[in-house]
């Protein structure tokens, strides 16, 4: 835990943040340092190696450093804070007087009241989360990743270090596919021993997709050294992918651990929330949940992750080119019209109608996160706004580009990294990963994999013309998958991407865990104090009504279990941080 105040530099800090002095001139680093120097990893005395680029470049080449951590600098009266590129670090919350890595410290510290701001956390229950600078609470604010905050005397500046062009070079690399290839493999390789230099005990977690298997499959090339995977299933679902994560651990011998989510870990919620600091709920959190909790019995030295290589290749590319011949036929207003009629609805219905509008969103809203809690109907009808959708996606101002590739590249920037990678599964994965006190890795989230995938043109990413586009017949991840589907199991390589998410309703399946969180939810001070009681327990018997039966779509189960796990997370919040209540359990607040 850090803490302190912007106007005296009084910096307090736990034991596991690392130092380096001289004179005025302070550095407080938490996490882990990668350097391109292979013999010097990871490093091992990082805040000293950041003291002295500071003191020979200033701040200039701070957007250099590749890592998982928190970094600050007290320079005389100056200070400068930076959480690594892609928000796998500690995060960092700040007003106008201080700053902590703890909301709740951050509060007493500065003597403030917890003043809920209903605008985000509107953002939050339609979307599940809330994008940095902003947090649920007013007056508060959050670093975001791969952001310089400054501090000279003033109220606190933020300066992005990382813009599109980082993502989307203007000049892309003329190079063949074998030669982005034999790259591509030299540079993840690299990355990978970078990040287990040293380690005797290497940990691996295994989805059953080409990312996770692309990490087991390079480490067995490179590491002769003790190997555990850990998968994680789901009980009685077709969802699970244990046995072909299994298949992959089984080819290079090493030791294979599973965990089957029964349900039960929604009692836990509390424990997890409490951690992440503001209001956060994602299809795959409680699989990074379950996979760092398994991972904590065998002690590995270091546990390598699969996220974000997805989002570097680029996302649905069929909506993508969907959305764009819609534009270009000059037919979008009627999308729009449909969209309207469908986003107006106070209660979702299991049926056609539902069906043609989940799939109509996705299209038309292509530039913008998935929404996969309420609608706007929804939010009114608890006396909400809807949240601007420039917080999620395009800014105000930009526009949606004519032609196809550079339509490509903005979702791939807009939403795949500002927002997938940076707001979402790095930053889930690493604080579930310090819950546990694990050392987490990220291969893919290399500064140096990740500008080369950056500069490879549209083909060499996502493979496939417009029109194969529109059909659906796009390859993604193409040099990924050139490149390890000869290590790959034929299951694997033959099957449909299933996607890092458990199946929601699983949570809510049985009468106990179903009643749980009505109380939870129902007994809050939230209800009381913003939103439409009577209209949430209409909602929550609804549910539990159409649980008892067999749905007619996965995705609108799906959809429904996202609205009651995002009720039940803000509940869990508001008790935590406006009630100042503490519990590791959810029968702990009834």
């Amino acid at each position: 835990m850090l803490k302190g105040f912007f106007n005296n530099g009084d910096i307090q800090f736990s034991e596991n943040w690392k130092t380096s002095s001289e004179n005025d001139l302070n550095v407080f680093f938490k996490g882990r340092l990668f350097i391109k120097e292979l013999a010097q990893n990871p490093c091992a005395d990082p805040a000293g190696t950041i003291k002295s680029l500071y003191k020979t470049s200033g701040i200039s080449q701070l957007r250099d450093l590749d890592g998982t951590f928190l970094l600050i600098i007290r320079d005389g009266k100056k200070l400068f804070f930076l959480r690594d590129r892609f928000g796998s670090g500690e995060q960092l919350y700040f007003n106008n007087k201080g700053f902590s890595s703890s909301v709740k410290e951050l509060l007493a510290l500065t003597d403030m009241s917890a003043d809920p701001d209903w605008d985000r956390i509107s953002g939050f229950l339609q979307f599940g989360y809330i994008p940095a600078p902003a947090t649920a609470l007013k007056g508060v604010s959050k670093l975001p990743s791969g952001v310089l905050m400054s501090w000279e005397g003033n109220n606190p500046t933020l300066t992005g270090l990382f813009h599109a062009s980082d993502y989307h070079a203007e000049k892309t690399l003329n190079i063949s596919s074998q030669e982005a290839i034999e790259t591509y493999k030299s540079l993840h390789q690299k990355a990978i021993l970078k990040r287990i230099a040293g380690a005797e005990n290497v940990g691996v977690l295994l989805s059953g997709g080409y990312d996770s298997a692309g990490n087991i499959a390079a480490l067995s090339q490179i590491y002769s050294g003790k190997v555990q995977a850990f998968s994680i299933g789901f009980k009685d679902n077709p969802w699970s992918e244990v046995p072909l994560a299994r298949q992959m651990a089984d080819r290079i011998g090493a030791d294979f651990h599973q965990y089957e989510i029964d349900g039960s870990e929604l009692n836990d919620v509390p424990l997890l929330i409490n951690k992440l600091g503001d209001p956060f709920q994602e299809g795959g959190v409680m699989v990074n949940f379950a996979a760092m909790k398994l991972a904590s019995g065998f002690k590995p030295d270091v546990v390598l992750g699969g996220d974000g290589n997805d989002q570097h290749h680029g996302t649905f590319a069929k909506e993508l080119a969907l959305n764009h011949f819609v534009r270009r036929t000059g037919m979008g207003f009627l999308q729009k019209a449909f969209y309207n009629f469908t986003n107006k609805e106070t209660d979702a219905k299991d049926n056609n109608l539902f069906r043609i509008g989940f799939h109509n969103r996705k299209i038309l809203n292509i530039l913008y996160m998935d929404a996969f809690g309420f609608s706007k109907g929804e939010l009114k009808a608890n006396g909400l706004k809807n949240p601007l959708l420039s917080d999620y996606g395009l800014p105000v101002g930009m526009r949606q580009s004519k032609d196809f590739d550079e339509f490509y590249f903005q979702r791939q920037y807009l939403v795949d990294v500002r927002h997938v990678i940076n707001e979402i599964i790095l930053f889930k994965a690493g604080q579930n990963a310090a819950l546990r006190g694990i050392n987490i890795a990220f291969p893919y989230m290399d500064n140096e994999v990740a500008d080369f995938l950056a500069a490879l043109p549209r083909n060499l990413r996502f493979e496939g013309s417009y029109t194969d586009f529109l059909k659906g017949r796009g390859k993604s991840k193409v040099v990924h998958k050139k490149l390890y589907a000869s290590a790959m199991p034929d299951a694997l390589s033959a099957k449909k991407k299933q996607g890092g998410f458990a199946p929601l309703p699983l949570f809510f399946q049985s009468k106990a865990n179903q009643d749980l969180a009505e109380k939870v939810i129902l007994q809050s001070g939230m209800v009381k104090s913003g939103l439409n009681e009577e209209w949430i327990r209409q909602f929550i018997s609804r549910y539990k009504s159409e649980s008892q039966r067999t749905p007619n779509w996965f995705w609108y189960s799906q959809l429904q279990a996202f609205k009651f796990f995002n009720l039940l997370v803000l509940a869990v919040w508001w008790e935590h941080i406006i009630n100042n209540r503490k519990a590791d359990k959810l029968e702990e607040l009834i």
